[in-house]
């Protein structure tokens, strides 16, 4: 029960800084091109933990 709220204070203290502009928001899109997750695929098959 600690642990969650001290997690609900961090999460309050990330969201006031997005409401005050000074914390810094990323897109889908921006992280996807980041990671590099938009680029095509050299396997057309699925990932598995096998592979």
């Amino acid at each position: 029960m600690i642990d969650e709220a001290g997690d609900y204070y961090l999460a309050a203290e990330v969201l006031e800084r997005l409401r005050k502009g000074e914390e810094r928001i990323f897109s889908a899109q921006e992280v996807r091109q980041d990671l590099g997750l938009d680029e095509p695929s050299t396997s057309n098959q699925p990932l598995t933990p096998d592979h």
